[in-house]
């Protein structure tokens, strides 16, 4: 199967609640590594029910996060010794090795030293016991800030390292929802802690998915089909390789939780479609390339609304790119570079969730010409690049939260 972005979601009742035909229309809408509803091992029917969900992953060609009780709780419970027994007897012999499992979820939000450590060393403990599966944790945005003392007195970036070290690769998240606050109001917030997550691991060797938000609940809102897509895009330009949706479905004993894309009695939503458009969207037109593109420069231009992050694009940002146009919407660019052929793109997030843009593309070179990506590279079209004095704007036109993606070709 091809490698694209990959997209997974919060469920949160017992898999029991939910029958494995369920995991159909999480696939249909673009959930590419699925996580299970919560279960216990020591119960034969969630078991049972877990076997049913991994055939149903096989037959859909996609792997699953199992959300067990082998969570960080239980490592803390057992200890080590008994608790790599118990997983491996579970994994192994309960499940077979079953090639659908990608990993299990070992726990969320960890916010002290002592939860931290603890984390750390079921994410350890798990890769040894099963080194070909992918432990799974989420952290909190604001784990940026963390002091040292949190994570046992080294860096953020010196405890993830400690981690990749002694058992490689593990998938971390960060949640990010100020940017459904309300009216928006913590979007400023949601890009000062992404670029901050960012920078500690890219710096680390390790690479981050985000955590957002597809559904209401507390002071945040249910969000939009635009919302659904600026967060996509946002995140992706940022250089988040994956996102984990809170949450795909609601449950009818928390009413507060709400607005999800399969509601309480199980029925798809409007915004189930609308989400389905979005994910299957962005991974037709860009899923396939951006696992290849390592990030090098993010920037703001048009509306300049001081989000204390990421700086703002001029000719001296980029020794090609000059100057990219816009009448007013705030935007995005980031610079990125394809890790097999080593060729340049960059990409523009119209980062209004309201109103339509229009981009034009000023080069200092004119021994270089821009090329808008379609369909992960199967289309591509030339576009018109600004002389110096140009003023005829005849550019792309980006809906809110749309993003387009170009490669720069030397002619």
């Amino acid at each position: 199967m091809t490698k694209s972005f990959p997209f997974t979601s919060w469920v949160y009742r017992s898999i029991t609640e939910y029958p494995e035909s369920d995991l159909n229309s999480q696939v249909e809408a673009g959930l590419s590594i699925p996580m299970t509803p919560p279960l216990d091992s020591n119960k034969p029917d969630h078991v049972e029910a877990l076997k049913k969900y991994l055939e149903r992953a096989a037959e859909l060609g996609v792997q699953l996060i199992l959300h067990t009780n082998f969570t960080d709780s239980a490592f803390r419970t057992l200890g080590k010794a008994e608790y790599c027994k118990q997983i491996k007897e579970f994994y192994e012999v309960t499940l077979g090795s079953h090639p659908a499992i990608y990993g299990f979820f070992v726990g969320d939000e960890p916010d002290n030293a002592e939860a931290l450590e603890n984390s750390k060393q079921t994410i350890i403990a798990m890769k040894q016991t099963m080194p070909n599966l992918v432990p799974y944790i989420n952290m909190q945005g604001h784990s940026c800030d963390y002091p040292d003392e949190y994570f046992g007195g080294i860096s953020h970036v010196e405890w993830l390292k400690s981690i990749i070290n002694e058992v490689g690769y593990f998938m971390i998240s960060y949640d990010m929802y100020g940017q459904l606050v309300n009216d928006g109001g913590g979007t400023s917030d949601y890009y000062y802690e992404s670029k901050k997550i960012i920078d500690i691991c890219e710096e680390a060797g390790i690479e981050p998915w985000a955590c957002l938000i597809c559904s209401a609940h507390m002071v945040f809102h249910v969000p939009s089909e635009y919302d659904i897509m600026w967060q996509i895009t946002t995140s992706a330009a940022m250089g988040f390789k994956g996102i984990n949706w809170f949450r795909f479905h609601d449950s009818p004993a928390v009413p507060n939780y709400h607005g999800s894309p399969i509601d309480q009695f199980g029925n798809k939503t409007t915004h189930y479609y609308d989400m389905l458009r979005c994910m299957r969207g962005f991974g037709e037109q860009f899923g396939e390339i951006f696992p290849h593109l390592k990030r090098k420069a993010t920037y703001f231009f048009g509306e300049d609304r001081d989000r204390r992050s990421y700086g703002r694009f001029d000719e001296t940002c980029h020794d090609i790119i000059a100057q990219i146009r816009c009448c007013y919407e705030e935007s995005m660019v980031s610079f990125f570079e394809h890790d097999e052929t080593g060729e340049e793109y960059f990409c523009i997030v119209n980062a209004s969730r309201r109103c339509y843009e229009h981009y034009e593309i000023r080069v200092k070179d004119e021994n270089y010409d821009v090329y808008m990506i379609f369909q992960n590279s199967l289309r591509e079209g030339k576009r018109r690049l600004m002389k110096q004095n140009d003023d005829i704007w005849e550019g792309d036109f980006l809906y809110p939260g749309q993003m387009a993606l170009y490669k720069i070709k030397k002619k």
